[in-house]
């Protein structure tokens, strides 16, 4: 088991190290690629299932709203979502459940 360990310490040790500008090169999409095969081996890692813990970011196009959700959003809090997205393409990451699965 610390082989194990050690290889993985080693690896992150790797990663870590890893220039990011050489990152900048790869497309957006290989970039979200790469972050979201290293959220999968994170949680794989900690082994809950909680959505939260294997974030993944995905096309926007692909985000549908349902019906049943109560929040409402006042005038000036929505300006500020709106702000708040458009100056960081996110305000706060959304949970989901894959389709047909409780």
């Amino acid at each position: 088991m610390m082989d194990i360990t050690n290889n993985f310490i080693r690896l992150l040790k790797i990663l870590n190290e890893l220039d990011v500008s050489d990152l900048l090169d790869l497309s957006i999409e290989e970039r979200v690629e790469i972050f979201n095969q290293l959220s999968d081996i994170s949680a794989k890692i900690v082994e809950f299932k909680h959505p939260t813990l294997n974030v993944k970011l995905v096309d926007s196009a692909l985000v549908k709203d349902n019906d049943y959700n109560p929040n409402k959003v006042g005038p000036v809090e929505f300006k500020l979502l709106k702000h708040s997205i458009k100056k960081r393409w996110y305000n706060n990451p959304c949970s989901r459940r894959e389709a047909n699965r409780i």
